[in-house]
């Protein structure tokens, strides 16, 4: 234990007990004055926040983790989880565990951005939280937190997962949330298995995978839920994907019928749905109907500073957005500074150079519904089917 970390424990906490050895005495004097829970951690270091997530009190914990996202969100803090690697999980996973909804949510975002944050220096960790994340996968009783499991679940193996097969036992752990589960858990699995389907071969995903799985990809496009319904839908569109690169689209069964099914979601007019619901649907399930009838995908160019990422597979998409879920508005500065998504997306070694600020209303615009992103895929519609975003870089200092 190091000098510093010794002087902490010696201090004990005012307000609560005196046995609760993590929390700074100047923080209770804050407290002790007057000061909210807010102000408490207002006022702590990035290290002392972590130490704070140790805090018997819910709001402080949160906090905590509502400051630490912001941080991993956009910059790097390597070094910081570095030196409280075990401390952080620790209590990320005792927060998964056994926290309320809303500190859960918090929880599993914070362990998807450790590891987005280390890379490939994640596999050191992987096994400390992946079977743990398993087992609440499959029996935690919230589903809005079981949902926030699989999807950290999900995100934690596409990056620290040093095993194919290992992946493939947590793909078969999502297959078997497709039924009988909440709409919320089954589109978690359904996007999870998407995305950790990014990691096999083509050729895997255009003939066994296909073969096996698009029957029930197939029953779900007829599910009630609009969210399920595009989530399979999105899978078809990556197995469909595959199958043409391979030659092999022509072979799938069941094409008539599921071509019948993306029609009809692609013209639906539901009444039953909101408007912009059922406009959301119908543009979905165009462009997932185009790929499974001709192979074409949306090809989508987003311009980072003086750079340019080309996303023209489904593969890419599903990692692009399952980043940008996590990431929000650092998505730009990670993509500029982040050697993960550099090499995920063969983007290539950091360009030296300042980084352009990235302005509110620019941040705001990345978080909305009319997110480049999103009008790059709407224009694919058009004549040229060639899409440009314009997505400036973040600044670490200005975020």
């Amino acid at each position: 234990m190091s000098a510093r970390k010794k002087e902490r424990s010696r201090r004990g906490r005012r307000e609560e007990s005196d046995d609760d050895s993590s929390s700074m005495s100047s923080l209770n004097d804050n407290a002790s004055s007057g000061g909210g829970d807010d102000d408490i951690v207002q006022d702590a270091t990035l290290e002392e926040k972590v130490e704070l997530l140790t805090e018997k009190r819910a709001t402080i914990r949160e906090h905590a983790l509502k400051d630490l996202i912001a941080a991993m969100r956009m910059s790097l803090q390597g070094p910081l989880i570095n030196s409280k690697l075990e401390t952080l999980i620790t209590s990320l996973m005792n927060s998964i565990k056994k926290g309320q909804t809303y500190e859960a949510g918090m929880a599993c975002q914070a362990l998807s951005l450790v590891f987005i944050t280390l890379g490939a220096e994640s596999e050191a960790i992987y096994s400390m939280v992946e079977s743990q994340l398993a087992i609440l996968a499959k029996d935690h009783r919230v589903p809005a937190t079981r949902a926030a499991i699989i999807k950290a679940l999900a995100m934690v193996c596409l990056i620290g997962c040093p095993e194919d097969e290992k992946a493939g036992e947590i793909i078969s752990l999502f297959e078997s949330f497709f039924e009988d589960t909440p709409p919320e858990v089954t589109v978690s699995a359904l996007n999870g298995w998407g995305l950790l389907s990014t990691l096999k071969p083509v050729s895997d995903l255009a003939f066994g995978v296909a073969y096996s799985m698009l029957p029930t990809f197939k029953t779900l496009l007829e599910n009630g839920d609009a969210d399920v319904r595009a989530a399979a839908g999105e899978n078809v569109a990556l197995l469909y994907d595959a199958s043409w690169q391979e030659d092999s689209a022509d072979e799938a069964e069941d094409l008539a019928e599921i071509l019948n099914h993306l029609q009809e979601l692609a013209a639906d007019n539901s009444r039953y749905m909101a408007r912009r619901d059922r406009k959301e649907q119908r543009l979905t399930f165009r462009e997932i109907q185009r790929t499974v009838e001709s192979g074409e995908v949306p090809e989508i160019v987003i311009k980072i500073g003086s750079e340019q990422l080309e996303l023209n597979s489904w593969s890419q998409i599903k990692q692009y957005e399952a980043l940008t879920d996590i990431l929000e508005s650092g998505m730009p500065f990670h993509l500029a500074q982040n050697l993960l998504l550099r090499d995920m997306f063969d983007l290539g070694e950091v360009q030296s150079g300042p980084i352009e600020k990235m302005t509110t209303a620019q941040k705001k615009a990345f978080l909305s519904e009319s997110a480049e992103v999103a009008k790059a895929r709407d224009l694919h519609r058009t004549k040229n089917r060639k899409h440009r975003a314009r997505i400036p870089s973040s600044h670490e200092s200005d975020i």
